[in-house]
């Protein structure tokens, strides 16, 4: 329904969808805590504000749990403190909150994917009784899951290419 359909998170009002949801997963722009981004954390102009928007929202609908992504870089940026705020801040709006970097490729995904996942919980006898998923061990090769004849409009042509690598070599030189 359109009317659940939301531009900009800035703009939504989770109070609407107060006692109607049981799990709100979110997650907020990685590239500010990213190690390829810039790392300015929440100081980034753009994007660093979103986690504070997706708090809003948790704190307005009050689902029974929240599941939340994010990249590796999360724990690090800071010396830490930028994930201490996070946790304060998750704390504070009522939930109990696990986190724990999981891999893809700990889950049987042909892919080395580092990311943070944080679970909160508003009952804390359920925050006591979660346990991450245990490994699993990897049977596939990236190989054995991709097509063997791609489309050439799937291909970054060589322009688009050009470009990154630019790109790349200005953030290098920052």
């Amino acid at each position: 329904d359109d009317k659940h359909f939301h531009k900009d998170v800035r703009e939504m009002d989770g109070r609407e969808y107060e006692g109607k949801v049981d799990v709100l997963v979110w997650g907020f722009p990685c590239t500010s805590y990213s190690i390829a981004g810039l790392r300015k954390g929440m100081d980034d102009e753009k994007t660093g504000d979103l986690f504070h928007q997706g708090l809003r929202i948790l704190k307005q609908c009050k689902p029974k749990y929240t599941i939340i992504e994010n990249v590796k870089g999360l724990l690090s940026i800071d010396g830490g403190k930028t994930m201490e705020l996070i946790m304060r801040d998750l704390r504070d709006a009522g939930y109990f909150c696990h986190y724990e970097v999981i891999n893809s490729k700990d889950y049987g995904v042909p892919q080395n994917r580092e990311r943070v996942f944080i679970i909160g919980f508003l009952d804390h006898e359920d925050y006591y009784r979660f346990q991450f998923a245990p490994k699993q061990p990897l049977n596939k090769r990236l190989k054995d899951v991709l097509e063997p004849n791609v489309d050439e409009k799937y291909y970054l042509s060589e322009i688009a290419i050009k470009g990154f690598q630019a790109h790349a070599e200005r953030m290098a030189e920052r």
